[in-house]
Formats: structure tokens, sequence, C-alpha cells
């Protein structure tokens, strides 16, 4: 993983949805959570997770 950094959590649906978006010039709305692939690729998530209605536990709705 690369590290976290330059980033904002970001609320969606009135704050149903959070995402962790980077806030740099270059890579604004992307998602944080990034890898180095052996090859040199940087492979990233944009991951939005919710809380269901009546529930207690975070689901991840997009990948």
């Amino acid at each position: 993983m690369i590290p976290i950094e330059n980033y904002n959590l970001q609320f969606y649906q009135g704050g149903k949805i959070l995402s962790l978006e980077r806030n740099d010039y270059e890579n604004r709305g992307e998602g944080v959570l990034r890898t180095l692939e052996p090859d040199g690729a940087i492979r990233m998530y944009n991951i939005k997770i919710c809380m269901p209605h009546g529930s207690d536990t975070f689901e991840i709705i997009r990948k």
C-alpha cells in the first residue's frame, strides 16, 4: 500500500455514503487507497461505504 496522505473525508447523500478522496491538485477526487504493482503501475481503489438503515456496520457499496 502507498501511504494515505492529502485526503478529505467526503460525504454523499446527506452523510449516508462516505469516501476518502485525494485533495492534491493532480489527483483531486481519486480514491486514497492505492497499491504499487510489481511492474511499477499504481492501482487505485475508489471505495464508497455506507451504513444501511438499522445496521451498526459499514458496507462497501462501490469499488
